[in-house]
């Protein structure tokens, strides 16, 4: 991410990637919810972007790659297919600039999945969540592997709230 303006906060990196961590459990958490109000759909939205911009005041790409992950998340689950796509291919581009692992890209590439989906783009959609899950057999822990292989399960569910 060249060129990003990191003003003075006066949190060291440790305070920012606790804010981070917090906001992005409780968007996680939010998303699980039944419904939501209007009002806590922008509360989570702005709880998301929190996390994003926390996120860009750690040092490790990981962090960035899944904050960007979360805003696709919550901008598809907003009907925000435009915006949720740029967020999910922001997502891939730092995940192969940081040589992050299969986890990850599978992550960033169920984003995309789900984005396209949004978007009515079911040819795209189906080959970006068919790469994600030739992915996902690469991923060492059972439990990730299992946590990716469930996220892309619901992408053809996925539909604006």
């Amino acid at each position: 991410m060249a060129d990003v303006f990191l003003p003075e906060t006066g949190l060291d990196e440790h305070q920012h990637g606790v804010v981070a961590s917090g906001c992005f459990q409780h968007v996680m958490t939010m998303l699980d919810m039944a419904s939501r109000s209007p009002a806590e759909d922008r509360f989570m939205l702005e709880v998301a972007e929190a996390s994003r911009l926390h996120s860009r005041f750690l040092s490790g790409a990981v962090d960035s790659a899944r904050a960007a992950w979360l805003l696709s998340r919550v901008l598809v689950t907003l009907g925000r297919g435009e915006e949720s796509l740029a967020m999910a291919e922001e997502c891939l581009a730092v995940v192969k600039a940081g040589r992050l692992g299969p986890l990850d890209e599978a992550f960033g590439l169920e984003a995309v999945a789900r984005a396209q989906s949004t978007l009515g783009n079911v040819g795209a959609s189906a080959s970006a969540r068919a790469d994600g899950e030739s992915l996902a057999v690469q991923v060492d822990s059972d439990v990730d592997r299992e946590r990716i292989r469930g996220h892309l399960a619901t992408v053809s569910e996925a539909r604006p709230h």
